[in-house]
């Protein structure tokens, strides 16, 4: 199992089901995210969105993505928010859906949840079980 497939599973499935924590209890939602060049997923989200406030609180998450053959990656990790001007432009462009939501960089309201992986978890349909990927 490589990295290069989690990329490509992450490329095809389009969206992400991002879960955090609200307290005691999981909160999941569609993202749609791209991978920053260094293995960080970007997010973008409005600066008042429920899940900013969980990740403040609890800076745990988790996402998944599934591609057309059912193949699966999961990533965990720790979530920081930004409001990086060159982030917000390169998710943008790699996102291009973004410009309905946040039509300029400089939006306020526009800001990105950096997702970093703690642990990678792949697997195929017909796997019995996940394998660990490095990044």
């Amino acid at each position: 199992m490589s990295y290069e497939q989690v990329k490509e599973i992450v490329k095809d499935s389009g969206l992400g089901y991002l879960a955090t924590v609200d307290g005691s209890e999981p909160r999941v939602r569609p993202v749609m995210p791209a991978i920053f060049h260094d293995g960080v997923i970007l997010a973008a989200t409005s600066k008042d969105s429920p899940k900013v406030l969980q990740a403040q609180k609890n800076n745990n998450f988790e996402i998944c993505f599934v591609d057309k053959k059912l193949s699966q990656v999961r990533f965990r990790g720790k979530i920081t928010i930004t409001s990086d001007i060159k982030k917000k432009a390169w998710l943008a462009n790699a996102v291009p859906m973004l410009r309905a939501y946040f039509p300029t960089d400089d939006d306020p309201n526009f800001i990105i949840m950096e997702l970093k992986p703690e642990k990678i978890l792949l697997i195929n349909v017909g796997e019995a079980e996940y394998t660990e990927v490095t990044a």
